[in-house]
């Protein structure tokens, strides 16, 4: 009987060894699915963050390009502006100047006829 028992005992060691070694291995493959989740998901948030990254940087060249663009208008704009203030006056001035000439000639001759 103590043969039996002890034939008994090894069979029950083994098959608690076997389950827990299959207990084991699955806990090691569960470990492993778990790490390889985290590593995807680590993965997909990098790309996340480059993507979003990316976005801005795209975003932010869009606005300097409009900037630019803007700041190009307004110095066209008053480039244009000066352009047609210097022809303004130089027509004022060439319409001025024979008046001016008429005068000077006439304040002479009153002066000279005065004198």
């Amino acid at each position: 009987m103590l043969k039996s028992t002890e034939s008994l005992s090894s069979k029950k060691g083994v098959s608690l060894r076997s389950r827990s070694e299959l207990i084991g291995g699955e806990k090691l493959e569960e470990l492993k699915q778990h790490a390889l989740s985290a590593q995807k998901f680590r993965l997909q948030q990098e790309l996340e963050r480059r993507r979003h990254i990316e976005e801005l940087r795209l975003r932010d060249t869009d606005k300097r390009h409009q900037v630019e663009e803007r700041k190009k208008a307004l110095e066209e704009a008053e480039r244009d502006r000066r352009v047609a203030l210097l022809r303004k006056n130089k027509e004022r001035e060439e319409r001025i100047e024979p008046k001016k000439t008429s005068t000077e000639s006439n304040e002479l001759r009153v002066w000279k006829f005065n004198t």
